[in-house]
């Protein structure tokens, strides 16, 4: 049975998983090895399929080898997302894997100004209050390692456009982007082009050789990794 550890992640990590032995599901044994290589990725899947966990483990660990402390309003990682709901589901998710290891994080708007003066690793945040931050002086992009667009198909929607547009440019060229989505939409193909610099796709899979919800063009030049059903991964494990 493949396990968490042997994806490659750090034993602080795993051990800070509910399950630490338990069996990753199919996507997660896909993402956080492409993304520990440091590619960018892009994964359309349904919930359930444990999408939040995969990005958090690969940040937590791009962010702890090598260990360094952020600078004060200079996070390594940024988490952009649609709104407070979602931002709190990420914190809780970071909260619950960042147990031994020392990663600070926060929700923009919720005592982030306060971390961030202090250091502050990872901010959680729309792309408005990113930019707000940014305006007051509080927060520099220039150390960003690590983008992650949770929920992407609504973090980068017509509600956000407009402050993403002037966020991007101010991302660092080196980052590495991880985007999470449940379903495609022309507006994720738009801002992914944009984003994503020598990108793998992965696609759910329930048995086809093609998604079957019908991934736009604009994927099609990007080299897929088909998700495989969780019985096929037990076997090759």
């Amino acid at each position: 049975m493949l396990t968490f550890f042997q994806l490659g992640l750090l034993e602080a990590l795993c051990r800070a998983l509910p399950a630490p032995t338990a069996e990753p599901t199919p996507l997660q044994a896909m993402a956080i090895p492409a993304l520990i290589e440091g590619r960018d990725l892009i994964t359309l899947a349904p919930n359930g399929t444990g999408k939040k966990v995969a990005w958090a483990l690969a940040m937590l660990q791009r962010l702890c080898v090598p260990m360094m402390p952020a600078a004060p309003g200079a996070p390594r990682g940024l988490v952009l997302v649609n709104d407070a709901e979602h931002a709190v589901a990420a914190y809780h998710q970071l909260a619950a894997l960042t147990r031994y290891v020392p990663i600070e994080h926060a929700i923009a708007g919720a005592g982030a100004s306060r971390a961030l003066r202090t250091g502050l690793e990872v901010l959680i945040a729309t792309p408005e209050q990113a930019l707000d931050l940014k305006t007051q002086g509080l927060l520099t992009f220039a150390d960003v390692e690590f983008v992650v667009v949770d929920e992407a198909e609504r973090t980068v929607g017509p509600r956000h456009r407009a402050a993403l547009n002037a966020l991007l440019p101010q991302l660092p060229d080196h980052r590495q982007t991880a985007m999470f989505a449940s379903e495609a939409n022309a507006d994720l193909g738009a801002i992914a082009q944009t984003m994503l610099i020598d990108a793998e796709a992965i696609r759910h899979a329930t048995g086809a050789t093609r998604d079957p919800m019908g991934p736009p063009l604009w994927l099609d030049a990007v080299p897929e990794v088909t998700l495989p059903l969780r019985e096929n991964l037990r076997r090759s494990g």
